[in-house]
């Protein structure tokens, strides 16, 4: 997602799920006041919808710049026993982890 597609975003209707634990950060003023310029201009979208709106691009972006070639570590090692290296791949591996956790999580205990 690109950051300048953002403002098309919020002009529409959102069906994003959210976690089902809250997390709560304490954001430098110049950014918070940037959030609540951007929620007064978009009144529709929450400050929860926009900083994960904001969020994703940004993870979008730096997940791109992330290398895929693997390092001299991980050939020497093997440490990657699917064969996918690179710090591209460990992340996207990572991310599928934490969100199959949280899914989990949303769906409650499992009964026997």
């Amino acid at each position: 997602m690109d950051p300048k597609d953002l403002a098309k975003i919020w002009g529409a209707t959102d069906n994003t799920r959210l976690t089902p634990k809250q997390i709560s950060i304490r954001l430098p003023v110049h950014v918070s006041a940037k959030i609540s310029a951007i929620s007064e201009m978009f009144p529709k979208k929450t400050k929860t919808e926009i900083i994960g709106d904001l969020l994703a691009a940004a993870l979008e972006q730096f997940a791109y710049g992330l290398s895929s070639e693997p390092n001299e570590y991980e050939i020497a090692e093997g440490v990657d026993p699917d064969g996918t290296y690179g710090v591209r791949a460990k992340y996207e591996w990572l991310v599928q982890k934490f969100l199959t956790e949280f899914e989990n999580e949303e769906a409650g205990p499992v009964e026997e």
